[in-house]
């Protein structure tokens, strides 16, 4: 009896003893990592055959190229500035490391009024005279993103789009004068681009639903007449 006693305490003391050490802890966390296969396999549960929806934010260069050499007279607009861009895409997982996507983003010129002359006298007594313009640059396109990594948290991708580009520009002038009462002149030019874009970016999943997405892209279009100080959108 004395002897069994002493055995039973002893296999006690020795579990005590290895609960314990070190790495327990690590060990019993790995264990755990290795039976989830919703974690080491993530890309493989989560992303498959699966719709994303994504809010899309940038800034838009227009290369130096697609430049005009003379500004729009018409309607005053500059697309040539480099502006903030916003959107979103709608995609979907057909495999693993395809995604297929449906894009829509816009970038709005700034409304600038300039208030060019004030003049006294002459037949139409006081007169105020100024110009403004404003604008947009739309994008729609089809496209395609292939990721490098299959299984992992962060995939660097290249992307391939084709679409459009529609351009819309809106300015001109007007004033005050005491005889004539108030005056302007606005107009109104479109044009629309074919275009196809190539990207290259960095994913990173923070959750199974939460996705950041970093890219660099050149768009090449084709020419058109002049609008807004460019002869085609491309950059």
């Amino acid at each position: 009896l004395f002897l069994l006693v002493l055995l039973v305490l002893s296999t006690q003391a020795l579990q005590a003893q290895t609960k314990g050490e070190p790495f327990y802890e690590a060990r019993k966390a790995i264990t755990a990592l290795d039976a989830e296969p919703y974690i080491r396999d993530s890309l493989r549960r989560v992303y498959v055959q699966k719709w994303t929806l994504s809010l899309v934010a940038g800034k838009r260069y227009i290369s130096g190229g697609y430049q005009s050499d003379q500004p729009d007279t018409l309607t005053f607009a500059d697309f040539s500035e480099t502006n903030t861009y916003l959107g979103f895409e709608l995609g979907y997982f057909v495999k693993e490391r395809i995604r297929l996507h449906f894009a829509f983003d816009g970038m709005l010129l700034p409304v600038e009024e300039d208030f060019g002359t004030i003049m006294f006298g002459g037949p139409d007594g006081i007169s105020v005279e100024g110009r403004g313009s404003g604008g947009a640059l739309i994008n729609m396109g089809l496209g395609m993103q292939y990721y490098f990594c299959k299984r992992s948290f962060t995939r660097p991708f290249v992307g391939l789009q084709v679409g459009v580009v529609v351009a819309v520009a809106k300015g001109g002038t007007g004033g005050f004068t005491l005889a004539r009462g108030r005056f302007e002149d606005i107009r109104t030019d479109t044009e629309r681009f074919g275009a196809a874009e190539l990207s290259v970016g960095l994913s990173h999943r923070f959750t199974p639903v939460f996705v950041t997405q970093f890219k660099v892209a050149y768009r090449q279009t084709n020419l058109a007449d002049e609008i807004g100080g460019i002869e085609s959108p491309g950059g």
